[in-house]
């Protein structure tokens, strides 16, 4: 791989949301400047931020962003339940 070949944008729990400017100013630049064509979104095993999204603890400045994972996680909690005991 060559220098400039990989653009990599990181936040907590990898997360694309439309009210994160950030992300989607990055996303932009690199689609109609440096002509991207092809974006993975790729997360890890044991990720933090997931797992803090599921607690129920107060982390401060970061309980905006873990809202949108929680009120996901209990959208789906159903198929979510299938998969505490992994």
């Amino acid at each position: 791989m060559d220098y400039g070949e990989l653009f990599v944008i990181r936040n907590v729990a990898n997360m694309a949301s439309p009210s994160d400017i950030s992300s989607l100013a990055v996303i932009q630049y690199a689609v109609e400047v440096l002509r991207v064509t092809d974006i993975i979104v790729a997360g890890h095993y044991g990720c933090g931020g997931i797992k803090a999204s599921l607690k129920k603890h107060d982390h401060g400045p970061l309980e905006s962003w873990l809202s949108k994972l929680r009120r996901l996680a209990h959208q789906q909690s159903e198929v979510l339940s299938r998969y505490k005991s992994l």
